[in-house]
């Protein structure tokens, strides 16, 4: 099942969010602040729907092995944008990256140095245009991408 919403008219741009391993991806407005959930299940015990087409692309391809995705808890990450300040002298725009409590992820930076974030210290970043982090859960690697 799949659920499609209305989107707000786009005045910032966006982030997409692919699964390295299938190509299975997510375009993000930049408005949608609630952010995007990274886990298998959503709060209500409904499947994600990027979940279940990335496990879907990987049952279809005989050298992906599914249950590692499977590992990826049900609640586990949130990639979240935040608008900023509106003044010129107030905070940027940023994603941030945070984890359900118990839960652990890696960000990876073009320049291969590593960040380490877990419930107790979320991932605050100003990603530029253009610029792609890793995000890694378990074995599983998300790009996260300014477009």
């Amino acid at each position: 099942e799949l659920h499609l919403s209305i989107a707000p008219k786009r005045t910032h741009g966006g982030i997409e969010i692919s699964h390295v391993d299938t190509g299975v991806s997510v375009a993000l407005n930049m408005d949608a602040t609630e952010g995007f959930h990274l886990g298998r299940l959503q709060t209500n015990g409904q499947h994600e729907a990027f979940a279940k087409a990335v496990l879907g692309a990987m049952d279809a391809d005989p050298t992906l092995d599914s249950d590692e995705y499977r590992r990826i808890s049900r609640r586990h990450a949130h990639v979240i944008f935040n608008p900023g300040s509106t003044s010129k002298t107030g905070d940027p725009e940023s994603i941030s990256v945070t984890c359900e409590p118990g839960k652990d992820a890696t960000v990876l930076f073009q320049n291969a140095t590593a960040r380490q974030i877990d419930g107790q210290n979320p991932f605050t970043y100003s990603l530029t245009q253009g610029e792609v982090l890793t995000l890694v859960i378990g074995k599983q690697q998300f790009t996260i991408t300014r477009v």
